[in-house]
């Protein structure tokens, strides 16, 4: 039986946050001192934005794990999906360097990778996540939030953001179709989820309609957490008012392992009106795409984002032949295109730009 605690919190006011994440963690029998160190808080970090829009997760959510587990050594990071953009700006724009202040955590960049192995149909993938994960346990800090890929970004989603860089935009290009993607999805989050020690969800302001960064904000007033992401997300699903057969990658989940048994705690879940899901998003987008999926999985194999080397600038500092987390770069720093995973943690960690991103015309096209 998968517990999943439902609490109201009215606002984002640090008390009232901090008294509900408490209870969340009560309710779901855990202790201050069951809470691992160090710890990993991994919120949604989408878009380097101000924490009133709505579109990542309130700094709040962070100060008030800090608060229920005060001797706990705890990082703050996410890759958000425009690698190019410094980490830096989405710290101050969205309030974490300034709650990371406050609660002596570190602020951490996932410029080192290793790789996990994620069966997905029948091919075995090699993707990197972040190296954080080898010394430490994921607390995760989704938003609650319309997508209009997926239907809802919640705990399975967010943790998509564990894998560094680029990484994920080739993924997109890999996996064209909402089906597809959401297969990738659902495999990525068994591979992952042993790393996962807890999922506690900012749904005080959700988005709904064009989701995850454009749509409309809306009052909902809960905090939820539980140890077992797709039984939060179900829980979510109910709350927010989306149906669960509109979330792809939640079915494909539970079409694996069945249906978790899960006991509501707290506050309980009353009927709200429907989410507003994005626009021309509906279960048909997965099957009317269905006739052309072999040319979508051609065309995703012209789309190609990949290092390339600027000599010029090069000063074999080796800190790429370090950070490659399939040996791929040589001492030379010639890359092995057959090794190399696209993950880019060469060009992030590079401290010369000697690392450029070399992009196909379509990946140019469409990014």
């Amino acid at each position: 039986m998968e517990t999943v605690a439902v609490v109201r919190c009215l606002s984002y006011d640090a008390e009232e946050v901090a008294a509900a994440v408490r209870r969340v963690f009560s309710l779901c029998g855990m202790t201050a001192e069951q809470i691992p160190s160090p710890l990993l808080l991994k919120p949604n970090m989408l878009s380097a934005r101000p924490p009133e829009d709505g579109v990542t997760t309130h700094p709040a959510l962070l100060e008030a794990v800090r608060a229920a587990a005060p001797s706990s050594r705890m990082l703050i990071g996410d890759s958000p999906a425009n690698a190019e953009r410094p980490i830096e700006q989405y710290w101050d724009a969205c309030g974490y360097r300034s709650a990371a202040g406050r609660m002596g955590a570190s602020l951490v960049k996932f410029d080192s990778a290793l790789v996990i192995e994620v069966s997905a149909g029948s091919e075995t993938l090699s993707v990197p996540v972040t190296r954080l994960l080898k010394e430490t346990a994921v607390l995760n800090l989704p938003k609650l939030k319309t997508h209009g890929l997926t239907g809802l970004t919640c705990s399975v989603k967010n943790l998509y953001g564990l894998i560094p860089g680029y990484h994920k935009s080739m993924l997109h290009g890999r996996f064209v179709t909402p089906d597809d993607f959401s297969r990738f999805l659902a495999a990525y989050y068994r591979a992952i989820q042993p790393r996962v020690f807890f999922s506690l969800v900012d749904a005080v302001t959700v988005m709904e309609g064009n989701g995850p960064s454009s749509g409309t904000l809306r009052h909902l007033g809960y905090i939820v957490g539980g140890r077992n992401c797709l039984a939060v997300d179900i829980v979510c699903c109910k709350l927010f008012g989306i149906p669960r057969r509109s979330v792809p990658h939640l079915n494909f989940l539970m079409e694996e392992e069945g249906p978790p048994e899960i006991a509501i705690v707290g506050d309980g879940v009353s009927g709200g009106r429907p989410a507003r899901l994005p626009q021309g998003f509906s279960v048909r987008t997965l099957s009317h795409l269905a006739p052309l999926r072999p040319l979508l999985r051609l065309v995703g194999t012209l789309f190609v984002i990949e290092p390339e080397v600027n000599r010029r600038r090069c000063t074999k500092c080796q800190a790429c032949v370090q950070v490659c987390p399939r040996d791929a770069i040589s001492r030379q720093i010639a890359i092995n295109r057959k090794r190399c995973i696209r993950c880019l943690c060469c060009f992030e960690v590079c401290p010369n730009r000697a690392i450029r991103v070399r992009k196909s015309f379509l990946a140019r096209t469409l990014t």
